[in-house]
């Protein structure tokens, strides 16, 4: 991922911009000498004080430490990310209680750690141990270059999150319309909710490999937690990038926020734990943010991808006809604006990392975002043509036959567009 224009911005986000200025302030204070020369005029609120979670120095890769929490109470995910912006992929968390060690592993089922705290008290001294991977701090932005270039016309990204899409897509109905010079596939596990399954991941994408043998593959779960856990056992020989879902109401994203440097932080460790191990780090974003819907503005997309190797952005409650005009792209609830908005904040950031733009053609009992498949493809055209969208990601439902029908019409009508 680059930046396209002269726009510049510094090498590291916004909330870790924050905690240098915090430092620059208190050196300043210190000396004495700037605040001789400020004239008397009335003082501006005081920002937050921002606190570091962790106190002490990470130990280095397959190291172990002792450390503490800062002066403010912190979750046990809040403690992980720190210690994973420091470069320490924790394997192992430790403290005593009574006399007794209770002990975490983040890949241990949740049962087998249940007497660790999910909540730790300030000041309170822990045992870290770390990955024997290195997690590189430099670098700017963070993430690895996706390696989608150049963009063939009318590229699809087909998502299989169970046996029946996997049949489909390598001996089924859907299996002819796959093109290894313009299509990918997304593979899920751990989405909403559940830890991610590296076995099951590695068994299905050695399965896709078989019958598409060059279409690069990405694994897809939600929650930091899986994420930490994906980069250490997905195969990298098999896949190209690790996709994070980033949506609201999923019980694995618990540090999902609306709040953009939030956002900016749970990504900036996606992307350095993903290049860290050989990944791509890519996100599977709500599209909520997008123009004509409800949280408009509220994030960047633009400053956002500047993290990431490259998002999908979840534009199929976008795909409506409101106006019931039998156009799904211009009118209330444009899809059109929505799509040139996310455009307009590449733009204006001066990113390139790649953009997919998603579509689901299905039946409204299997996912009420849904649409028929001529309407998605009228969609997926808008997408194609705007500058800057690499594919389409296409999601359909398999629990009845209209669905698998409507993603097979879709492909059928994807077909007399390639040269």
């Amino acid at each position: 991922m680059q930046r396209m224009g002269t726009r510049r911005r510094s090498a590291w986000p916004f909330w870790l911009l924050v905690v240098a200025s915090a430092a620059v302030a208190l050196a300043t204070t210190a000396s004495g000498s700037a605040l001789a020369q400020v004239p008397e005029t009335p003082a501006e609120p005081a920002e937050p004080a921002v606190v570091d979670p962790i106190v002490g120095d990470v130990p280095p890769p397959g190291g172990l430490a002792l450390l503490a929490v800062g002066s403010q109470e912190v979750s046990r995910d809040g403690i992980l990310s720190a210690l994973a912006i420091r470069g320490c992929l924790a394997t192992s968390l430790g403290l005593t209680a009574n006399g007794q060690w209770q002990m975490f592993s983040p890949r241990a089922p949740e049962f087998a750690s249940g007497s660790f705290p999910t909540m730790l008290a300030a000041d309170l001294p822990f045992i870290v141990r770390c990955d024997h991977q290195s997690i590189n701090m430099g670098g700017s932005p963070p993430a690895t270059q996706a390696t989608i270039s150049p963009a063939q016309p009318y590229g699809v990204q087909h998502v299989i999150f169970g046996r029946t899409q996997l049949d489909l897509l390598t001996t089924g109905a859907w299996s002819p319309y796959v093109h290894d010079d313009r299509d990918a596939f997304m593979l899920m596990s751990g989405n909403i909710s559940g830890r991610i399954n590296c076995d099951l991941l590695n068994r299905q994408a050695a399965e896709v490999r078989e019958y598409h043998p060059t279409a690069p593959m990405y694994a897809a779960t939600s929650g930091l937690r899986n994420v930490r856990e994906g980069v250490t056992c997905l195969d990298t020989s098999l896949f190209a990038g690790l996709i994070m879902v980033y949506e609201p109401g999923q019980e694995n994203a618990t540090e999902f926020s609306w709040d953009q440097a939030r956002t900016e932080q749970s990504f900036y460790e996606l992307a350095l734990l993903a290049r860290a191990y050989g990944l791509e780090s890519w996100t599977k974003i709500s599209g909520r943010a997008t123009a004509g819907r409800d949280q408009f503005g509220i994030w960047d997309y633009g400053e956002l991808g500047y993290l990431l190797s490259g998002q999908i952005i979840q534009t199929q409650g976008s795909c409506r006809d409101s106006d019931e005009n039998g156009d799904f792209t211009d009118g209330p609830r444009d899809f059109r604006a929505a799509i040139e908005s996310i455009r307009e904040m590449y733009v204006s950031a001066g990113v390139s990392s790649r953009i997919f733009i998603r579509v689901t053609a299905s039946s409204v009992e299997a996912n009420r975002n849904a649409v028929s498949a001529e309407a998605a493809m009228q969609c997926a055209m808008a997408a194609w043509e705007l500058p800057g969208v690499d594919r389409v990601t296409l999601r359909t439902g398999v629990g009845d036959v209209e669905s698998i029908e409507a993603g097979t019409e879709f492909l059928r009508l994807r077909e007399q567009l390639l040269p």
